[in-house]
């Protein structure tokens, strides 16, 4: 429940009210939604907007705790414990056929690749680095990646050559990130750019 992964669900329930407006059902591990309702969303910072109806109907935030896995759209998500501070978790996306996995933000963690061994037909991992990794002492005191951090990782994980889509990277680190990037990445490394869209129903 960090503040960068989190911000933009204030500003999403406070620029969608209308009469007809679905509920937004934040579903996770419950250290995160708790957090969520105690620090952000508890009339203090921002309205708890589970106790705001629209036309004495639903409330327009739901709170749904995971407990294993959930079924969410014909998705099956199940979180797991990565290495970041308290509370972080990837997801892994089953459609029943193919598995996508999250790491969300982390540092080295061998559950993750754990979890990805267990995939019969694990089509993509979205995973992050931050840090070049000349400053490797950093990141692994803040659990992020950096390439190399990410590459001794991998030798985990058993399926070679998913495809790994990257973010996260540091703005002030930018450039030499990406030169250290397109010198040692694998060709199945993949950076996202914000104009990305990425189809997980093809």
């Amino acid at each position: 429940p960090h503040m960068d992964h989190i911000k933009d669900i204030c500003f999403l329930l406070e620029n969608t009210f209308s009469k007809d407006r679905k509920p937004l059902t934040l579903r996770s591990i419950k250290g995160v939604l708790d957090a969520l309702h105690t620090h952000i969303f508890n009339d203090i910072i921002w309205p708890d907007f589970s106790k705001i109806h629209v036309n004495n109907q639903e409330p327009l935030l739901k709170f749904q705790e995971i407990k294993g896995s959930a079924f969410v759209n014909g998705y099956k998500v199940t979180p797991f414990k990565v290495n970041h501070f308290k509370y972080a978790v990837g997801y892994l996306v089953d459609d029943g056929s193919r598995q996508v996995l999250f790491t969300g933000d982390t540092g080295p963690c061998k559950t993750i690749w754990e979890v990805a061994n267990q995939c019969p037909n694990l089509v993509a991992i979205f995973t992050e680095i931050t840090f070049p990794s000349r400053m490797e002492k950093l990141a692994r005191a803040s659990c992020h990646y950096t390439l190399d951090l990410l590459l001794n990782d991998i030798k985990g994980l058993k399926k070679k050559e998913v495809p790994f889509y990257i973010s996260h990277l540091k703005p002030l680190f930018l450039e030499e990130t990406l030169e250290e990037f397109s010198q040692k990445a694998p060709d199945y490394f993949h950076l996202l750019h914000e104009d990305d869209e990425c189809r997980l129903d093809v």
